[in-house]
């Protein structure tokens, strides 16, 4: 078998999900979420009649079909979560035990593409509640900055940036963010940048990467300016703060909508939220680099004093 560690969960899979190691985790947890891959011959034919269909993605059509209406607390339901043309997810709700049947290719790049990328973190907003935000995240000075942007608004060239400066990885696309008390935190996803936008590709493989939690410092929302422009770092007040974190927030299941939107007011309530203004020009990303590295640090400062921000709690509870 195959271990890896991925959104704060260990994965066990009898087949290799991706050629790089991901870090065996240097804390150890009192309870872990525990999810086991395994190729199954055949998926067992059973009526789903309950589904929904997603927005097409990396080109292919995505289905969640289920045996009873979708809802958190249904232990023993059977889901499928297909791709249309490459493979097949089934489980039972509860069990942890995943099966899957991969359909025209049996590449394993593939394969490992769709569980970590887009299966994984969809299987544990539905069974384990977890939160996800769409963007990117690195280790600055101990606490996770978190770039929130609709798709091509910079997210990965900025991550990539620092990354290539030492500072470590939490996550290129997805951002698994959990609560503690009145404390958030990012919990890394894969070590993988994708900085480029091939179909169906996990990234390359960092050599700095995370495997520890780390308290959320601050969410940058990033805006393009015109080139000539300065790099300004604003506070995001009120109202605002919604209009900019609930499209941002992945996964929104019917079922549990009212429970997304209470989840992002705690966020948006409690954490710093900035409007990242910066010159759409390559050339010009040291002073942004320069200036949220300032403002990371300087805040992490005034809210932590002398606590370690490296998270020390139980991620599944």
């Amino acid at each position: 078998m195959h271990e890896y560690w991925l959104y704060g969960s260990r994965v066990e899979s009898d087949t290799a999900l991706c050629n790089s190691a991901w870090p065996a985790p240097e804390l150890q947890w009192n309870e872990i979420t525990g999810v086991r891959l395994s190729r199954a011959c055949s998926i067992p034919g059973i009526e789903l009649r309950y589904g929904m269909v997603f927005q097409s993605c990396h080109g292919r059509q995505l289905s969640l079909h289920c045996e009873h209406p979708l809802d958190a607390n249904c232990p023993g339901c059977i889901r499928e979560f297909r791709v249309e043309d490459v493979v097949t997810f089934q489980w039972c709700s509860g069990s942890g035990e995943v099966q899957y049947a991969c359909a025209e290719t049996d590449e394993p790049t593939l394969l490992g593409f769709w569980f970590n990328h887009i299966f994984l973190p969809i299987y544990l907003a539905l069974e384990e509640d977890f939160d996800f935000m769409h963007g990117s995240a690195v280790d600055i000075a101990g606490s996770a900055a978190l770039f929130i942007a609709p798709s091509t608004g910079g997210k990965s060239t900025l991550a990539q940036y620092f990354v290539e400066r030492g500072h470590a990885l939490l996550a290129d696309d997805k951002l698994c963010v959990r609560r503690h008390g009145r404390r958030w935190y990012g919990v890394p996803a894969h070590p993988h940048l994708r900085d480029w936008r091939e179909f169906e590709v996990l990234g390359t493989p960092v050599e700095h990467y995370t495997d520890s939690a780390l308290l959320l410092g601050a969410i940058y929302a990033l805006e393009q300016a015109p080139p000539d422009d300065t790099v300004h770092i604003g506070e995001v007040s009120g109202f605002d703060r919604l209009e900019y974190l609930i499209p941002q927030h992945l996964y929104d299941f019917l079922p549990f909508r009212q429970r997304r939107l209470q989840r992002v007011a705690a966020l948006a309530a409690g954490m710093p939220l900035l409007r990242l203004s910066r010159p759409w020009d390559l050339m010009r990303l040291d002073e942004v680099y320069r200036v949220v590295c300032e403002t990371q640090v300087a805040r992490s400062h005034a809210t932590w004093s002398n606590e370690d921000p490296v998270v020390r709690l139980q991620l599944s509870a």
